[in-house]
């Protein structure tokens, strides 16, 4: 009996990439809970007041997303699909905020567990 995957996509990350687009980045779910090929993820995303997803066409393990609001602050999660259907929604949301045009902009990486936090900070500027 064939199953949609039980098991989250890994380590997802959001890197922001401009003013308007963040870069969404996992890995897939370990091979045993996959129940099968990944054929593509869906990638969700939302802000204070609005909410959308994005397919990826294949089963890429990144995709940009656009069109976003300046200065927004977003969050993502990612499910993988299969033949069957979709799997869990990745475990811990990734977050960042997209930059102003010519600000310098610090972006964090919040990854969660249990019993402990580590927050990555990048500073860049943009011209």
């Amino acid at each position: 009996m064939s199953l949609e995957p039980s098991g989250p996509p890994l380590n997802v990350k959001a890197l922001t990439r401009s003013s308007t687009s963040i870069l969404v980045e996992w890995s897939p779910p370990s091979k045993l809970v996959r129940n099968g090929i990944i054929t593509h993820y869906i990638v969700k995303y939302s802000s204070l007041n609005s909410e959308s997803s994005i397919n990826t066409t294949d089963n890429a393990t990144q995709i940009l997303v656009t069109n976003l609001r300046k200065f927004t602050n977003y969050t993502f999660t990612v499910r993988a699909v299969n033949n069957i259907g979709i799997g869990p929604p990745s475990g811990d949301d990734a977050r960042n905020i997209t930059s102003e045009d010519g600000k310098c902009v610090l972006t964090f990486t919040v990854i969660s567990r249990a019993h402990w936090l580590i927050l990555i900070v990048n500073k860049r500027t943009d011209t």
